[in-house]
């Protein structure tokens, strides 16, 4: 019976623990991705707009 009851113990430990990084993982994933989010609003709108263009342009040329 103790030696059933300290595995149940070691299972739920294990379980909390996968969870635990589980869930700090993909928190840290969303706030990366929240951060760069932030960080594209921040710049200003031009560089993004001539970024925009060039990646366009860059396609055209791939493609023609």
């Amino acid at each position: 019976m103790s030696a059933q009851n300290s595995l149940g113990i070691c299972t739920y430990n294990y379980i909390r623990m996968f969870f635990k990084t589980k869930i700090l993982s993909l928190w840290l994933s969303s706030s990366i991705v929240i951060i760069r989010f932030i960080f594209a609003l921040i710049v200003t709108p031009g560089s993004i707009k001539s970024k925009n263009v060039f990646d366009y342009r860059g396609i055209v040329r791939k493609s023609g």
